[in-house]
């Protein structure tokens, strides 16, 4: 938002620089966790523990399983934007190198 208001383009390098670290900082926080997450609660299924909460086991497991999709699903859409503003760049570059090559 910062670097839209400021006037900058989408195929500009602070707003690509933008974009993929944002991706990135993303995918590790919440996208690599995922599995160890998963890991522990799979781990814990079927102790006496989990059976003695009763019906907060439900909400642990299925507001995990909702965030972690709608995660997914917002990774993917970064994603998209990420390689729709890299094929910008890229598309602008090949035009103006033809446009120095006539």
């Amino acid at each position: 938002w910062f670097i839209d208001t400021l006037g900058y383009p989408k195929t500009s390098l602070q707003n690509m620089v933008n974009g993929v670290l944002m991706t990135l900082s993303f995918l590790i926080v919440r996208i690599l966790v995922m599995p160890h997450f998963w890991y522990i609660v799979y781990s814990v299924i079927g102790t006496e523990d989990f059976n003695r909460i009763g019906h907060i086991r439900l909400v642990l497991v299925l507001s995990c399983f909702i965030l972690d999709t709608i995660n997914i699903f917002w990774f993917l859409k970064m994603c998209r934007g990420v390689k729709k503003v890299i094929t910008l760049k890229l598309d602008a570059n090949k035009n103006e190198v033809a446009h120095k090559n006539d």
